[in-house]
């Protein structure tokens, strides 16, 4: 925690953080992001979530991919 009370998320796998991810763009090409609380998707892409993760991540990801399109049926309704 800095001194302005900011803690930087840490990948519990390889360690990136928020503003240092180098040796995930070499893993995988391109800059990770969080995909749960202390997992980067450059390590959860290389199978290293456990399967509860995986499947809770699975759900909350098609959860939210449902309630962005039911909002643009809502928006597109109400432009009609």
């Amino acid at each position: 925690m800095d001194a302005m009370g900011y803690s930087e998320e840490v990948c519990r796998v390889c360690g990136c953080t928020e503003f240092n991810c180098l040796q995930c763009i070499e893993k995988a090409g391109e800059p990770c992001h969080w995909v749960a609380p202390g997992l980067c998707s450059a390590c959860a892409d290389a199978g290293d979530m456990d399967p509860d993760e995986r499947a809770f991540h699975r759900e909350s990801t098609l959860q939210s991919i449902q309630d962005e399109l039911d909002e643009m049926q809502d928006r597109k309704a109400d432009q009609l």
